[in-house]
Formats: structure tokens, sequence, C-alpha cells
């Protein structure tokens, strides 16, 4: 299927959506301004992007748009659970800077579009969902290099533990001594040792 093809199916698609939660017509962000939006990266922000802001202080309103048990199971920090009609509805200030994460993606994309429509600017989607959180912020395996690389690790898994995470770093060493092992022949096992007539082998504990 063609760009413009996929892009003739969203647009009726929002457009009827635009109609089901009711928005004027008139009020319908063109298309082509979402499309460039997503073609240069601006609808979303990256796991690792939106931990450094946080960590830094910087004012963002997280919207989970997950169900209420995995919400209540793990979430990003801080972070509140919201419905798409609820968002429709008021539920988020236009002067806010919202990022909005479901579990994969998709559905937090969905709802991005929809709030896009309505004019709403400071919206992003958080890119790889809460899957994405997990595997980089919260549980990364950072393999720690050069000097350059080893600052970056520290950074990465400092900010890791600020939220809560649990990072594995692997050092060169480490890999190095991984590689050597993996290439060692496997040694040779003593055959089994039978019992003479009358005794009993005496398995080791």
């Amino acid at each position: 299927m063609s760009f413009n093809k996929i892009l003739a199916s969203i647009a009726l698609i929002l457009a009827l959506l635009a109609a089901f939660i009711g928005i004027p017509r008139r009020d319908v962000r063109n298309l082509d301004e979402i499309a460039i939006l997503i073609e240069t990266g601006k609808d979303h922000i990256t796991p690792l992007e939106l931990a450094e802001q946080i960590h830094t202080g910087k004012k963002i309103r997280l919207i989970d748009l997950r169900d209420s048990v995995s919400h209540f199971h793990q979430h990003i920090v801080h972070s509140e659970i919201m419905s798409v009609q609820q968002l429709l509805n008021n539920g988020i200030k236009r002067n806010e800077i919202v990022v909005l994460y479901s579990e994969g993606g998709i559905h937090a994309s969905q709802a991005w579009m929809l709030l896009k429509m309505k004019h709403y600017d400071s919206v992003y989607t958080l890119l790889g969902g809460f899957s994405g959180w997990k595997e980089e912020i919260l549980y990364p395996t950072l393999h720690a290099g050069a000097t350059e690389e080893k600052k970056d690790v520290e950074r990465r898994k400092t900010l890791s533990l600020f939220f809560g995470g649990e990072p594995t770093v692997i050092s060169q060493e480490t890999s190095k001594k991984k590689s050597v092992r993996q290439h060692q022949s496997p040694q040779k096992q003593n055959p089994p040792v039978k019992a003479k007539k009358g005794e009993e082998l005496r398995y080791q504990c």
C-alpha cells in the first residue's frame, strides 16, 4: 500500500472519529500537518529523553493510557491513568507539556492524533511505549567500554536507579572472559567407575 493510500485511510478513520466525538469539521486540523509531524519525528519523545527531562525537573504531565491493573502493577513515576475519552473532554490543558504512553505505543499514537485534530500542540507520545521504557530505563543492559562510553553508561545507570530500575552493566573484561569461555572446547569427562563385584557405588552428594 502506498503512503498516499495510507494517509487516505487514516484521514477517513480520523474523520469518522472526529464526527463520533463531536469535533466540528472546521476545527479539524489539516491531515498534512499531522503527517509532517510524524515523518519528522516531532510526534514522540524517546524514553531516554523523557527520563533526562524528568530527572532535571522539567514540568511534564505524564498520562498512562493503559488499564488500571497494569498501572497499579507498574508505571512511570508521577504518571496518572486516564482514558482517551477523558483526554478529549478537557482532561488536559493546552499550555501543558503532555506525554502519552500505552504498553507498546499504538494506543497512545491514536490518542495523539485525536488531540492534534483538536489543536493540542504540546502533546507527544513515548516512543516504544512502556515496553520501551522498561527496556531502556528500568532494566537496561549497559556495555562499558571506552572512557566516553563509561561516562554514558554511568549517566544511564544513574537515571535507571533514579526511577527504581535495575541496570545490568557489562564491562569489556567480563565480555572478553565470556567470549573466551564460549570458544573453549568442553572438558573430557572421566568414564563412569564400574563397581566391583560385591561393592556398591558411592555417589557424590
